[in-house]
């Protein structure tokens, strides 16, 4: 993706959920009172923010949320993908630490907002890293769907964990074992390889979507 110079998840990912949601309740044949917001990963992220914005939105059904810092688990991931690919501890741990002085240059406020880690520039991290999903969840009164896939190696247990902790009585949690971040179906360990394998995602994660939201 490319950002601009003062890029943010507002642009990237809120304001076009916000305004999804706006315009589905305009359609005819949709009940404006039972509009559901679904995201994955950095959409499911970030979907108290859109809530918060769309205040009309019945419920949320979220997709391996991670309820984090992106900064740390970048370092898992940085770390998991090293490993998998057979380079040495050492230079797995030079790439780590290397990250972690670039981001705590961000998070000092010292990094020019130009500055850029992984593609993106200081000033759309600042953003990013500020954003705490957990206590926006404590704000909010909706049903929320929560589905974690054990196979995933993005996005974590102690993710999932936190956040049905956080969500109480009102959330659906279905913690699948076999299932990576795509919600995919995986035979043995993810690698993160089987990503460039053609696949589908399990039935069994439209079935549960489908029948939590005719119950909520």
């Amino acid at each position: 993706k490319s950002f601009g110079p003062q890029g943010t998840v507002e642009e990237e990912v809120i304001a076009d959920a916000v305004a999804a949601l706006a315009y589905a309740r305009k359609i005819p044949e949709v009940d404006p009172q039972q509009t559901f917001v679904l995201g994955h990963s950095l959409g499911a992220t970030l979907a108290p923010f859109i809530l918060e914005r769309s205040p009309e939105t019945r419920g949320a059904i979220l997709l391996a949320a991670a309820s984090r810092p992106l900064d740390e688990l970048i370092y898992e991931q940085v770390t998991f993908q090293g490993q998998a690919s057979g380079a040495s501890k050492e230079a797995v741990a030079e790439q780590v630490e290397t990250l972690k002085k670039s981001f705590a240059h961000i998070r000092s406020g010292e990094a020019a907002d130009t500055e850029k880690v992984m593609g993106a520039p200081a000033y759309y991290w600042r953003d990013m890293l500020k954003r705490d999903p957990l206590p926006e969840w404590k704000k909010l009164n909706v049903p929320v769907l929560v589905l974690q896939g054990g196979q995933d190696v993005q996005v974590r247990r102690v993710d999932y964990d936190a956040l049905v902790v956080v969500l109480g009585a009102k959330c659906e949690p279905h913690f699948l074992p076999t299932l990576n971040h795509l919600f995919m179906p995986v035979e043995g360990k993810a690698t993160g390889a089987e990503y460039g394998s053609a696949s589908h995602v399990d039935p069994q994660v439209t079935q549960i979507v489908v029948k939590w939201v005719k119950r909520s």
